[in-house]
């Protein structure tokens, strides 16, 4: 048998290691890995499973929020450039003064 390379398959694997644990703990009294430590190794394992979900989730709404931002400013400078190009048509070297 292969170890499992993901990670669901393998804290799938852990849980069944730990229900063979419970089920069979009186023939393996005296595992490397208690089972306590190795619940506890999976609940660790969850928490942080959990807490890069919540942080992915936030950095993709941040970065539309960054996008969204970006969009506005995009807006409102060619807004602008547009406007003096318009005033300023006959007088480029204030136009650079926008850095246009």
């Amino acid at each position: 048998m292969k170890y499992p390379d993901t990670e669901p398959e393998i804290m799938a694997l852990a849980r069944q290691v730990i229900e063979g644990l419970k089920q069979l703990g009186a023939e393996l009294p005296a595992p490397p890995v208690p089972l306590d430590d190795l619940q506890a190794r999976v609940g660790r394992a969850d928490d942080t499973i959990a807490a890069v979900v919540v942080a992915t989730t936030t950095l993709r709404e941040r970065h539309t929020d960054k996008d969204e931002a970006i969009t506005d400013v995009v807006d409102g400078t060619k807004a602008n450039l547009r406007y003096a190009e318009v005033v300023f048509r006959d007088q480029p070297q204030k136009l650079t003064q926008f850095g246009w």
